[in-house]
């Protein structure tokens, strides 16, 4: 019986207690050949920058290093972390980045205070390395990267695809341009209020505006084509929450911080954000590195969702919505801002080549752009 059986029970279990860290130490030290094996014969190896000094990858017979080492997404790295490869026996170093998106992320103020918010990238290139620019993008309609052509890359991009490679899609009234026609680039006003929770911040009717323009979106768009991004974690939630109670739609998208989508792509982009008061600024959205990363994640459709008066008082939207309001892409509420810059004088314009605004960025105002 059970009572009978308990103590030779109970010696088995302690038998297997003995001997399991012997049969974890014997299947760890395969795994270590087999990873070594694999290492030995990888011409290229694929690592984040902590795991590169990892021990599965010193395995090899040769204990080797890495004498030539490339960097992507390098102008977000911090410099402690780009560290870690580089001692690995880098003779040879690429890095590839861009130092007019967002730059290395730190938790600790005392940490950004000392210094370690810059990248090796963003030093280097301050001190005068030698830098490459690639000038052509492959990804953006050319109506959707013609504003961070001009404001963020001294109109130096070019355009390596054209309208015909990416339409705008059908479900959403697109306004019309007359350098463009049918132009998938849209600010929505909305009147609204923004609503603390917690430290973070939601605002529930442009979150309904967000959620009609999704739903109207989805039907025409491929699996997983289409991303909402917001700079607040709340108002990501209560996306969430709105779309989920249409039936598949919640699973048929991406909802995130904009934080999350650096060196990301969709096919179209819904940006809400958020802020809506008459004392309120864009928040986080006021570092024109973040604006930049949200006008240049999507590939054929950009709409942009807030509130018009909120945001014509931010120094870095202003000009870019001054620019929308002279080219036709202003639709919705409380457009009132907009009535007082009339039809042209004294509003951006990319085409003419000198009002959309040159930011500044941390490596200093023109230096971070390699020369022509």
């Amino acid at each position: 019986n059970l009572v009978q059986a308990q103590p030779e029970w109970t010696a088995i279990q302690a038998q297997q207690r003995d001997e399991a860290p012997a049969v974890r130490k014997k299947g760890k030290d395969l795994e270590n050949k087999v990873v070594g094996r694999l290492v030995d014969e990888a011409d290229v190896v694929c690592a984040t920058c902590l795991s590169s000094a990892g021990f599965d990858l010193h395995q090899g017979s040769s204990g080797r290093g890495f004498t030539h080492v490339l960097m992507d997404e390098a102008a977000q790295t911090s410099e402690v972390s780009a560290l870690v490869p580089i001692a690995q026996g880098c003779e040879k170093l690429v890095l590839v980045g861009d130092q007019a998106q967002l730059g290395p992320q730190l938790i600790s103020n005392v940490a950004a205070q000392l210094g370690l918010g810059e990248s090796l990238f963003g030093r280097l290139v301050r001190q005068g390395a030698v830098a490459y620019f690639l000038d052509t993008q492959f990804r953006m309609h050319p109506a959707i990267a013609a504003y961070p052509s001009r404001a963020f890359y001294h109109g130096r991009l070019r355009d390596g695809v054209n309208a015909h490679d990416r339409p705008p899609p059908q479900g959403f009234n697109w306004p019309r341009t007359t350098a463009h026609g049918v132009t998938p680039l849209v600010f929505l006003g909305v009147e609204s209020s923004e609503q603390q929770v917690g430290t973070s911040r939601a605002n529930r009717a442009e979150a309904d505006m967000v959620a009609d323009v999704a739903r109207r979106l989805l039907p025409h768009l491929p699996l997983g084509e289409l991303a909402i991004i917001t700079p607040y974690a709340a108002q990501a939630n209560d996306l969430r929450a709105i779309l989920r109670d249409e039936e598949g739609t919640g699973k048929r998208m991406t909802i995130a911080t904009v934080d999350a989508f650096q060196g990301m792509e969709h096919d179209v982009i819904i940006v809400s954000t958020v802020r809506a008061s008459s004392s309120a600024s864009a928040g986080f959205l006021s570092d024109p590195r973040r604006l930049n990363v949200l006008l240049t994640r999507a590939r054929r459709g950009l709409v942009l969702v807030g509130h018009a008066a909120t945001l014509m008082r931010d120094p870095a939207w202003a000009p870019l919505l001054r620019y929308m309001w002279r080219e036709g892409l202003v639709q919705g509420e409380g457009l009132e801002p907009f009535h007082l810059l009339g039809t042209s004088e004294g509003v951006d314009s990319v085409e003419s080549g000198s009002a959309a605004p040159t930011y500044n960025h941390p490596s200093g105002p023109s230096t971070w752009l390699p020369p022509s």
